[in-house]
């Protein structure tokens, strides 16, 4: 996937870092069409507009922080989400943690790290997702051949049965 059509959405609850953030990624050539506040426009926007990539700060305003916004996104859209935190206290990395987030970002943060953060977050999406066909894929075929030795065993099963009756019934003519 190229930067151009990599679609990324910004949660950031503070504007002009918002805006920063939004004009950097732009600059980089990814696509940011929308850049949310709350944990709630971030979920109900990722549903909407489906990105390849969710930018959460940690720390929002409302009811909802980043944390629970990130994992309804991750569980439920399947949606890759790089934290953005200016704070790196133990309880905050143990909850982001759980999440398993695809980054974490201290700020300020450089251009740089923020791009190889994003191109490393979308590869490892994309190969877990092609990991998950590869399975499913898998799964499905252990299924079709598991249905098809069941029915070559009940087959074997019935000729078994019928052998052993024309037996039993060649014994009681024998005698």
């Amino acid at each position: 996937m190229d930067q151009e059509s990599t679609q990324i959405l910004v949660v950031e609850d503070e504007p002009i870092v918002a805006l920063d953030l939004q004009q950097r990624l732009e600059r980089m050539g990814y696509r940011v069409p929308h850049v949310v506040a709350t944990g709630e426009a971030a979920i109900a926007t990722a549903s909407r507009e489906s990105p390849q990539l969710v930018l959460m700060d940690i720390s929002l305003e409302g009811a909802m922080d980043g944390v629970e916004a990130a994992e309804q996104i991750t569980t439920q859209l399947r949606i890759p989400v790089v934290y953005l935190t200016a704070f790196s206290n133990d309880r905050t990395l143990e909850r982001a943690k759980v999440t398993e987030p695809y980054g974490y970002l201290l700020k300020p943060f450089e251009e740089r790290e923020l791009q190889t953060t994003i191109e490393v977050a979308l590869y490892k999406h994309q190969a877990e997702r092609a990991l998950r066909e590869a399975h499913d894929e898998l799964e499905l075929r252990v299924e079709e051949r598991t249905a098809e030795l069941q029915q070559a065993n009940e087959a074997l099963q019935k000729e078994i049965d019928e052998r052993a009756r024309r037996d039993v019934r060649r014994a009681t003519l024998a005698r």
